[in-house]
This record gives structure tokens, sequence and C-alpha cells, in this order.
């Protein structure tokens, strides 16, 4: 979170949560970047031009890194059942069976873009149930601000746990 009212580039701050320079990989770095702000602030749009960026990335590089994550844009309120199949449902649209969706979690890198959490209307926290601490994924969920006024303790239902264990240091939250 920001300390300061100073300005930040909000693309460099997503990067750094994406690529960490320290260390390959995600390894213990935060896994989760909850993106709030109120309404018409710019979080979907910020977040298509991420996911655009990082596919023409890909592109770009004739021989891609090993491994090198996938980037993918998930409007939850479009799912059926955004609560536990928010990865499966739109994979499974675009034509992957269960058994290529179990390959591609076993061995290929991810960056889950979950647009509008707060458009299903239901307090849930994504990470658990969508089980993506299985995945090899770093994940971005926008969420508009207003959402989260009347709700105590609001990120419970953003961070990563372990077992029934809170792991905040696995959480980074920005407001835009």
């Amino acid at each position: 979170t920001f300390d300061t009212e100073e300005p930040q580039d909000l693309g460099t701050i997503v990067d750094s949560f994406l690529f960490p320079k320290d260390a390959p990989g995600f390894g213990g770095h935060p896994r989760v970047f909850l993106l709030k702000g109120e309404t018409g602030s710019g979080k979907s749009l910020f977040c298509q031009d991420l996911v655009l960026r990082l596919c023409e990335d890909l592109e770009e590089k004739q021989v891609p890194p090993a491994n090198a994550p996938v980037p993918l844009f998930i409007s939850l309120p479009k799912l059926d059942d955004p609560i536990y199949s928010a990865i499966e449902e739109p994979l499974l649209a675009a034509g992957f069976t269960i058994e290529q969706i179990a390959e591609l979690k076993a061995k290929q890198s991810f960056i889950f873009v979950l647009d509008a959490s707060d458009e299903i209307h239901q307090f849930q926290n994504l990470y658990v149930t969508n089980k993506l601490g299985e995945w090899n994924a770093k994940v971005v969920i926008t969420c508009r601000s207003q959402h989260l006024y009347q709700v105590q303790d609001a990120d419970k239902y953003f961070m990563p746990y372990h077992g029934e264990n809170r792991m905040p240091h696995l959480l980074n939250q920005y407001f835009v």
C-alpha cells in the first residue's frame, strides 16, 4: 500500500509485482495484487491494456523464455461460476479439455487478471475458493473501493491462506 499521497506509475508498480528483480519465478513474493478504485477510475481498462501488453511482449520474443507466464484476462461477472471455476470455465470455453487444463496447471505459469470482483455480489475469497494457490500464478484482482466501505476486515477476501492461516505478506493493495 502507498504510505504517501504522491502519484506513482501503476504500470511500473504492477511490473515489479509480476516480475520481481531480486529472484526468478514467483517464490515467496506477493501472489495477489488487489487494485481498488472508484467506479470509472480505469481499473478494467488498465488491466485490459496490461494483458495486451504482456501478450505483445510474448509475441515479440521469437523464443519466449521457458515457462514465461501466460496472461489471462477474466471478467468475473461474465462467468457462470466465478466462485469455484474462474480459471477452468474460460479455459474450457476456449476449447481446452480437463486433461489439458490439468497439464497447464502442472507445467505452465500464469498471470490471472480477475476483473470486477465486486460485480459478482458475493464476499468470497476467490484465491481460496478457486484454489489459485495450486497454480503457478500471480493474480491481479480489481474491485470497486465503495464495495468494501462497509466490510470489516475486507483483506480476508483477497489474501492467500495457508490452511486457516492468513498470509498478508502475499497480498499487495493499491488504490487508483
